[in-house]
């Protein structure tokens, strides 16, 4: 008996073992995906971040990137690119929706960075584009800043040009913050073959909204 019981504890625990490698390897995200998932699930929960961190949504998210890599002029991209999940973004600013962004480094020549918002409402995900490269602006701020933009790149277009701006990278500028909280991007911009970097500066405001400047227009 004492023979017989040790050996179905010791398959037991076998099997057990087994199962939970099993599920280990189960709750292992897709190798594209790099991104620390902690900001999310502390955001909004296990279950959104165990969907985010999952194949449920490549497909989509390769159907996003590859009609970016071919919406955006001057990268030269192969027709699906590699591409690497790098970092997820927790968005809590749509009442009752839960939102993300999602920023990846994609392959192409020369190498770039798309980032994509994702808000979840009754059960869809809709992933919008956002201006490439490594802004500090979530969508809202970029909705608003992008008026600015055009405006101060009007005397770039040439006669009789109706083509869309393109927004073909951002980055952070070195330049010291003269206040607490400020910061400055470059904005590479693209309009009918002409291209431009537009300098903005930030500053957040005491009622949680953050003014945009244009500081320079070469």
């Amino acid at each position: 008996m004492t023979t017989t019981s040790s050996f179905w504890l010791t398959a037991s625990a076998a099997v057990l073992a087994a199962l939970s490698a099993t599920n280990a390897m189960a709750q292992q995200p897709p190798a594209y995906i790099t991104a620390d998932r902690e900001p999310l699930r502390r955001a909004f929960g296990e279950a959104l971040a165990s969907r985010v961190f999952s194949d449920q949504f490549t497909v989509r998210r390769q159907a996003a990137l590859a009609a970016s890599a071919k919406r955006l002029p001057g990268f030269d991209c192969p027709q699906q690119p590699p591409a690497a999940l790098v970092s997820v973004f927790p968005w809590p600013a749509l009442p009752g929706r839960s939102a993300w962004i999602e920023r990846y480094a994609m392959r192409c020549q020369p190498s770039t960075v798309r980032n994509f918002v994702a808000v979840e409402e009754g059960g869809e995900v809709r992933f919008t584009e956002m201006a490439p490269g490594l802004s500090n602006t979530d969508p809202l701020l970029q909705r608003d800043l992008m008026q600015g933009i055009g405006a101060a790149t009007v005397r770039y277009r040439p006669p009789g040009c109706n083509d869309p701006l393109f927004v073909l990278n951002v980055r952070m500028t070195p330049e010291a913050s003269p206040s607490p909280g400020r910061w400055r991007e470059a904005w590479e911009v693209s309009v009918c073959g002409q291209k431009a970097e537009i300098r903005v500066g930030f500053q957040p405001s005491a009622g949680r909204g953050t003014t945009w400047t244009i500081e320079r227009n070469p």
